[in-house]
């Protein structure tokens, strides 16, 4: 499955899987929890697609295939689903999840 050697593909795992807990929390969002108390965790679209492009290019960095952005909708009968909605149903009043690609970022190299 990967072929990356040493610290490279640890690194490459931690960012697909900290990329993948964000655009499941914004799916969620945006599917899910839609009323107002959840507006100011939201972020834009353009903001979402330059996320996905990202969690692409980490997955054929990888090899493997990009599950996230091939999931239509949101399937609370999926564990990683249902342990989106919640985190975000306990973070309505507070944002620390991160919002854009420049925060993900920021937040691996502290991580």
């Amino acid at each position: 499955m990967l072929k990356i050697k040493g610290n490279k593909k640890s690194l490459l795992i931690k960012k697909h899987a900290k990329v993948s807990w964000i655009l499941l929390e914004h799916k969620c969002l945006y599917y899910k929890l839609t009323d107002k108390r959840y507006n100011h965790l939201r972020i834009s679209d353009e903001k979402y697609d330059q996320l996905e492009r990202y969690y692409i290019s980490i997955c054929k960095d990888m090899k493997i295939k990009p599950s996230i952005s091939k999931m239509v909708g949101f399937d609370l009968r999926k564990p990683s689903c249902a342990l989106a909605m919640i985190k975000l149903k306990k973070l309505k009043k507070r944002l620390p999840i991160k919002k854009t690609l420049a925060e993900a970022k920021d937040y691996e190299k502290r991580n």
